[in-house]
């Protein structure tokens, strides 16, 4: 774990072990000697089991049982993509047939405005507008934490738009009860592109420390779009996935642990020569893509079971990705590589205390991260520009205080933030940004079942995030992005609604967050502000659970329009322009049913996606701005599967699940691809699926 030891040495050289070793001497502070004489009341306890946990959470309430979902759900989904198991999520897009060209996007807001982390480390970097900016393999994750929309100041720097945070598998969730030793192998085969994917992971417990090591390859191959009455498309998808988790986490004591982690994520594919782009654009033209990235992480973890006053979680992280775009399959040219490096410190602590009648649950860190961005020349493809770095430093404290069934959740946040490029006349640019942030929760427990709720939160990021690929221009007056978002909604949980034993749960919340100099490339490759602008909609959600029965539903709705123009994008030209490209709203409906006796388990899913009229800017033939409707045509795609995993017999270790992709084999296309007049990729027709796994 070199990468780790260079973290510490680069942070101490810099002085920046100086705020973090203040905000440990701080939590130390608050524990040993302000609440020395609060008694413990609350139980720690660690919950490990075989599960990959979706969570879309909301500041003022926490995730209820119809926002989780458990590994048994996307082991049955057999999801080969991270987009697979995020965009049934109410407010969450992701979309394209291949890995490399997905692009993660919350409530309609692209992954430049949302932060997402792999095991605790930020994943920087706006490579190419024509590819994906993040790989992650599924078969890897324990747990997703997504965060819809910004409701907190606690969420890491710059989440603008929310934050999606992917936590790996450790071997104490797949270690048995009592077992020392283990592994599991896995088979799957896709019939879209004739993907054939092996897995295996190794655990086991040497005295306190827990060993992981998890290896996936997958093959693929060209694949199918769905089918109209023009027929269907060859999606070019052709390439391989290779990815392994090495994993050890060390049991100090009951109450504290340091996790070690490295992984490394490489996936390469022959595909169309503009990623994001079918054949419309691309004429059969084709080209290379590539994401190679290799994280190091470390975190302590100390969390006394008699102490109330710490939680504490300290960690550090490097990363580093390398993404080739459009180099050819043949003939010349070399097409070239963006190169994203990151590294980071985090230390957080929550303090749960009384004062008179009120209870206190405090939440308070530090974070820093360095992130630098540089790219090899399109034409020579050896000499590497460093074109972009950035370090930012934040502090942050947020209360929760209880009085009876009423909380208030006030909280603060400090950013200090320092932005390096350089223009097209290869001159440096730099600035220095720094702000308070505020944010204030409300929320109410009426009766035993239903929490109302409302958030306001102020919203900073730094500018960071034009296109790796080549120079921009810089305005002298280039703003760190600010804001505000406004939140308010209900969820409750009923019991014995319609049966004994039955539970129905409803959750449902409106938005509208306002962006003040938001920094975006809508115009050109030149980063710039957008004055004004605005997004607004809401989200709804209900589950349904019988017994072995279990039922849900889900609505969204968002909108985006600019509020204020630029030079750049003329002001009274563009008032009501979209600054992200529109999706119509969503409809997910599924639900599964568990056969006891058999172990077999059938499930069904359905999200619709309704047509939708936009506005987008395109130029004419006279190469002049001009306004044009854009029609996105609505779609719905279904999914089912059939699961067999009993839990005794001589089978009791094996699992068999076979399922269908798009059954009725529509053709479609995510409406978060396309902002002008012509259409993204289009998605996969109807695919097969099946898988063996076995258990040692």
């Amino acid at each position: 774990m070199s990468k780790i030891t260079k973290i510490y040495a680069s942070l101490a050289k810099s002085g920046l072990c100086v705020p973090l070793m203040s905000a440990s001497m701080l939590t130390v502070a608050i524990s040993t000697n302000a609440f020395a004489n609060v008694e413990s009341s609350t139980k720690k306890s660690a919950n490990t089991s075989d599960t990959l946990v979706v969570i879309a959470d909301n500041n003022a309430h926490e995730a209820s049982e119809d926002r989780k979902v458990s590994r048994n759900e996307i082991r049955v989904k057999q999801a080969q993509s991270v987009g697979e198991i995020l965009k049934n999520v109410p407010g969450v897009q992701a979309g394209h047939p291949s890995a490399l060209g997905q692009r993660f996007k919350i409530r309609g807001m692209d992954d430049q405005f949302i932060n997402v982390t792999i095991d605790g480390a930020r994943q920087e970097g706006y490579h190419f507008h024509h590819s994906g900016n993040y790989g992650i393999d599924p078969e890897m994750l324990k747990q997703v934490d997504i965060k819809v929309g910004s409701n907190s100041i606690t969420y890491d720097t710059g989440a603008i738009g929310g934050a999606l945070k992917f936590e790996t598998v450790d071997a104490g969730d797949l270690l048995e009860p009592g077992q020392l030793f283990g592994a599991k192998g896995k088979l799957n085969y896709s019939s879209n592109g004739s993907e054939f994917q092996q897995s295996l992971a190794t655990y086991g417990r040497l005295g306190a420390a827990d060993l992981l090591g998890y290896f996936t390859h997958r093959n693929m191959h060209d694949s199918k779009s769905g089918r109209d009455s023009a027929g269907r498309d060859s999606i070019p998808t052709d390439g391989r996935l290779f990815n392994y988790l090495l994993k050890a986490k060390f049991n100090l004591t009951d109450e504290q642990y340091i996790n070690v982690s490295k992984e490394h994520y490489k996936n390469d594919a022959v595909t169309n020569f503009r990623l994001n782009f079918g054949q419309g654009v691309n004429k059969g033209n084709k080209a290379k893509y590539a994401i190679d990235r290799d994280t190091h992480s470390i975190l302590y973890g100390y969390a006394p079971v008699d102490n109330d006053l710490i939680d504490l979680k300290l960690s550090a992280y490097h990363t580093k990705q390398t993404s080739t775009h459009m180099k050819p399959v043949s003939g010349k040219g070399q097409g070239f590589n963006s190169i994203v490096e990151t590294q980071g410190i985090k230390v957080r602590n929550t303090s749960s205390f009384d004062t008179q009648k009120l209870a206190h649950s405090l939440t308070y860190g530090y974070e820093y991260f360095d992130t630098r961005m540089r790219y090899t020349d399109v034409d020579e493809n050896a000499y590497k520009k460093e074109i972009e770095k950035a370090n930012s430093s934040s502090i942050y404290l947020e209360d929760d205080i209880q009085l009876a069934d009423f909380h208030v959740i006030p909280g603060i946040r400090w950013d200090h933030y320092k932005y390096q490029t350089i223009d097209k006349q290869r001159e440096s640019f730099e600035r220095t940004y720094a702000r308070f942030s505020k944010a204030l929760g409300l929320k109410y427990e009426l009766g035993a079942s239903t929490t109302l709720f409302a958030n306001y939160t102020e919203l900073f990021r730094g500018p960071l995030g034009k296109e790796l690929m080549g120079l921009s221009n810089h305005s002298n007056n280039l703003k760190a992005t600010t804001g505000y978002n406004l939140e308010t909604g209900l969820a409750g949980s009923y019991p014995n609604i319609f049966a004994d034993k039955d539970s129905l749960i409803v959750s449902g919340k409106v938005f509208q967050t306002n962006f003040k100099n938001l920094s975006t490339t809508l115009a050109k490759n030149e980063l710039h502000n957008i004055p004004k602008a605005r997004l607004q909609g809401f989200e709804l959600a209900t589950g349904y659970k019988l017994d072995n029965l279990s039922l849900k539903a889900t609505y969204a709705k968002v909108n985006n329009k600019i509020i204020e123009g630029n030079e750049l994008l003329d002001k009274s030209f563009t008032k009501g322009l979209e600054f992200e490209p529109s999706v119509g709203d969503s409809i997910t409906v599924g639900g599964s049913y568990l056969f006891d006796k058999t172990d077999i388990e059938l499930g069904w899913n359905t999200r619709f996606v309704l047509s939708k009229n936009s506005k987008g800017k395109d130029t004419n033939d006279k190469k002049e701005a001009i306004i044009v409707d854009i029609h996105k045509q609505g779609y719905g795609v279904s999914n089912m599967y059939i699961s067999w995993a009993p839990k005794t017999g001589a089978f009791k270790n094996t699992e068999l699940q076979f399922g269908i992709d798009n059954v009725f084999d529509k053709r479609h296309n995510e409406h978060s691809y396309y902002l002008k007049s012509y259409q993204g990729q289009e998605e996969k027709g109807r695919t097969y699926k099946a898988t063996i796994s076995y258990k040692f």
